[in-house]
Order: structure tokens, then sequence, then C-alpha cells
């Protein structure tokens, strides 16, 4: 009789644990489906900032890196693991000559810059066409201003004619330039924001590295000379959660390549001594 009190505790006990542990698998799985219901929800954040903007960045400085010669040595970063991008890691991968040739050119002086911008540059409107065609005349040995001179364009629509002066191209460059700069610290700002989802594991990185890694790294590795001249040593360090999320996936990245090139490898060494029995 006496053990017959005990049973009731012990089903007490006994469903208490079951319901626990069931709240708590429950909660596990809201959570990681939180999680990945987040990462899909980056995504698309990052596809929109990659596709909808006034300006291609990523597309910008590939271009700009081409163009000054420095594309080959921003490859070569692939397959470094934990890079610091910081000022001197920087002078460690290009020489003060290299780094000041890429901030020179993207002067608003220099007209083969300014027309970078224009071939991704999506036009609001009618005069800003006729900016562009103008401005993609220009010749790329000659400055900003000696291309434009005292001269005047005329563009028909049809009905009216437009007359552009010296002094509206000269406007337009300055709001094209003043319009990237925007575009630029907006989008470093999303990069920031979206990679931040990821390392305070908010957003589950598995979920969406497949489709957007490759993208992602390439962009962010554009950016490397902007980064890294901002990061100073003895200053705070900027776009931290960046750096940490490109290095989590390019690290990813490189241990996968190293992995399948092993198994390749050992796949090939089999053939090889299967040839020879043979």
């Amino acid at each position: 009789m006496k053990g017959d009190i005990y049973i009731p505790i012990i089903s007490s006990i006994l469903s208490g644990g079951i319901s626990y542990y069931a709240a708590t698998v429950v909660h596990k799985f809201n959570k990681r489906y939180k999680r990945k219901e987040k990462a899909v929800e980056m995504a698309d954040e990052f596809s929109k900032l990659i596709s909808k903007r006034s300006f291609d960045i990523g597309e910008i400085n590939k271009k700009i890196l081409e163009n000054v010669g420095l594309q080959d040595k921003i490859n070569e970063l692939e397959n470094k693991m934990n890079l610091s991008f910081d000022n001197h890691e920087l002078r460690t991968v290009f020489t003060d000559k290299e780094i000041a040739k890429y901030h020179t050119y993207k002067k608003v002086t220099n007209t083969e810059f300014i027309k970078i911008l224009l071939r991704t540059f999506k036009n609001e409107n009618y005069k800003e066409e006729c900016l562009r065609a103008i401005i993609l005349e220009f010749d790329n040995k000659k400055t900003i201003k000696e291309n434009i001179g005292d001269k005047q364009w005329t563009f028909s629509t049809g009905e009216k004619e437009i007359v552009i002066k010296s002094n509206d191209v000269l406007q337009g460059i300055n709001t094209l330039i003043k319009k990237y700069n925007e575009t630029h610290i907006y989008c470093m700002n999303k990069l920031e924001y979206f990679s931040m989802h990821f390392t305070n594991n908010i957003a589950d990185s598995n979920t969406v590295y497949q489709s957007l890694h490759q993208i992602y790294l390439k962009t962010i590795l554009s950016l490397y000379i902007d980064i890294s001249s901002t990061n100073k040593i003895g200053h705070e360090k900027f776009y931290v959660n960046l750096i940490e999320f490109y290095n989590e996936w390019n690290n990813k990245k490189i241990k996968f390549k190293k992995k399948t090139e092993k198994r390749i490898n050992k796949n090939r060494n089999s053939f090889l001594k299967t040839e020879k029995l043979k």
C-alpha cells in the first residue's frame, strides 16, 4: 500500500519530464525554423541590394581593378584564409604606388572612371540618357573638363529639342558622383547588416550558402582595398561582421576545395595503380 503512494508521484515526475523534453524539442525546432526563415529573408535582401540599386558596386570595383592592373592580386586573395582587411595587411599585398593608383583612378576628373559609373547606372529620365550618350563619347586620355570645353549638344525627342550645355554636363557628373558615393555607403552598411544576422546566429548561413557564397565573396573581395584602407591600426575597426562572415564562408569554400582535390587525387592514384596491375 505504501508503494502505491509513490505511483502518482513517479507518474507526475515522468509526465513533467516528458512535457519538458517535448517543449525543449519544439522550442529548438521553432528556433531552427526561424533561423532558416531569417536566412531566406536575408537572401532576398541581398538579391535586392545587388540587382535593384542605381549602381552595381561589385561590378564597378571589378572593372576598376582590371583597369588599374590589380585584379590578379585580388584574385590571389581568394585562396587566403582569415583575411584581416586592415591597412597593415593591405600594404603586404599591394605597394603604396598600387594603392595610390587605385584611389586616384576613382577621382571625379578621370573620364574612364565616370564612364564605368555610367555603364552600370540606371537612367531615371531622358536628360540622363542624353548626358550618358555625351560622356561615353569622351576621350579617355583627356580629363572631364578638357572633354567638355565650351561645347553644347542638341537632342531631339520628336516634339521638342533638348539643349545640353557644358555646365549641364558638369552638374550631371557631380550628381552622378554624389549618387555613387551614397550608394557605396548604403551598400557597405547593408552588407554589414546582412552579415550581422549570420555572425550573431540570428539566421542560418548553411541554408543560403550554396546559392549565395560565390557572389557574396566576390562582392566583398572587390571592396578589399576600400575596406582595408578604412581600417587603420590603432583605430576602431569598421565592418567587423562583414569581415568575420567573409572569412567564415571563404574558409569553408577553401576547405571544401582542398577536400575535393584530395579525393580526386586519391581516385586518380587508385586508377593508375589499377592500370599498372593490368
